[in-house]
């Protein structure tokens, strides 16, 4: 596993604390805070020597949610064969595990820098107590390294690598997925014909309320106005913009009674739309940045109801009732889950320009949809999504 180490020792002596303060006052948490402070705040960059850009005369940018690198092979292949995402240079990654039982203990963003020829960076939000959940929990064998974060991939010199710490929204080490760490975004520069443009990934917290993913945001944009940072910047990765607030009681009822008295197509196209309901869109735009032109308007998450674990905080007799009521959503929510954002960046439409060492032509942004694995399921639980852009100072 490169230069991280092998995790379960450590993971031992944390994970019997039951509560997070209890874990925090421990005489062992001390023993070893300076230890997960490193490991969970600092990236790891791993150069490809040959990275040279596919493209030259505009900038391809992909962001995928790998689902923890499960399918890693199939995710590598599509990169290499796919006709649009083989051309990507800037490669937003989000779900890379790093030693997990489930992804077959691999180093998922570094295995696929490798494949592809791309610097990587590597930053890790949790260091998981557990082997994850569902089909996880039952597979033979247990983690190692046991870390899952996100990772930028680029045939770019990497510059400037930070990990940007989010507002947390919920704390997951009393969750039955337990672990260590928080949200959190991985930002680096890369520089182009002269131009410098920041580039951010990140997967903000799916449960707590849209406020929240908006706080998380404010602190990737406080990041972006420092006054080093240059003034083009691209924001990528899985906002969790599913329109609802998770978590408790209350909230998980409100979503459900939501879900129950709203017409069937208007749900659908709010939760396909929904930058109506989550506030961190409005303060994007607030600060110069826009959503609009960097994203197809089809959705990227495809949620089967069963597995909504909200449900299971509601007494037998009214889960069972709302279950019979979804019905009418046959089984399944479809999200637009995945974003770009961009700032002092133009985005490109279909042929406007032809890069004249290949002859490739541009494209309006793109969400990859229908990708496969070898059982004939989703590669992952999120579809791809790309954008083509220039500086403004291009030519």
């Amino acid at each position: 596993m490169s230069d991280y180490s092998d995790h379960q020792s450590l993971i031992a002596e944390l994970k019997h604390f039951h509560t997070k303060p209890e874990l925090l006052a421990s005489a062992v948490y001390q023993k070893h805070r300076a230890y997960l402070t490193e490991l969970l705040e600092t990236p790891r960059i791993f150069s490809a020597t040959s990275a040279q850009p596919r493209l030259n005369d505009f900038l391809r940018i992909a962001h995928w949610n790998i689902e923890k690198g499960k399918y890693l092979d199939e995710v590598i292949a599509t990169f290499q064969q796919h006709p649009i995402l083989r051309e990507a240079d800037l490669i937003s990654i989000n779900e890379a595990d790093v030693g997990m039982n489930r992804s077959a203990q691999r180093f998922v963003a570094r295995e696929l820098g490798e494949a592809l020829g791309m610097h990587v960076a590597f930053a890790p939000c949790y260091l998981e107590f557990s082997k994850g959940y569902g089909d996880d929990l039952t597979m033979p064998g247990e983690n190692t390294v046991a870390l899952q974060g996100n990772a930028i991939l680029s045939r770019y010199e990497l510059l400037n690598p930070r990990v940007i710490a989010l507002p947390m929204c919920y704390d997951h080490f009393e969750h039955a997925e337990k672990r260590i760490g928080n949200r959190n975004a991985l930002a680096v520069d890369i520089e182009r014909n002269g131009q410098r443009l920041s580039f951010v990934t990140t997967h903000l917290e799916v449960r707590n309320a849209p406020a929240c993913r908006a706080k998380q945001i404010a602190a990737i944009i406080a990041e972006l106005e420092k006054p080093a940072a240059p003034p083009a910047a691209i924001i990528a990765g899985d906002f969790n913009s599913n329109t609802f607030a998770r978590g408790g009681m209350l909230r998980t009822l409100s979503g459900l009674v939501r879900m129950m008295i709203s017409k069937t197509e208007t749900l659908r196209r709010e939760i396909a739309t929904p930058q109506a309901r989550e506030p961190l869109f409005a303060l994007l735009r607030q600060h110069g940045f826009t959503e609009a032109g960097f994203n197809s308007d089809d959705v990227t998450c495809y949620v089967p109801l069963k597995i909504l674990e909200d449900s299971g905080k509601l007494p037998g007799f009214l889960a069972t009732a709302i279950n019979q009521q979804m019905a009418r959503y046959n089984g399944q929510l479809d999200f637009r889950l995945d974003w770009m954002i961009g700032r002092a960046v133009r985005s490109l439409g279909s042929r406007e320009i032809f890069d004249a060492a290949t002859n490739i032509a541009s494209l309006p942004p793109q969400t990859i949809a229908g990708l496969r694995n070898q059982r004939g399921g989703q590669i992952t639980d999120h579809d791809p999504i790309t954008a083509d852009l220039v500086f403004p100072g291009d030519s």
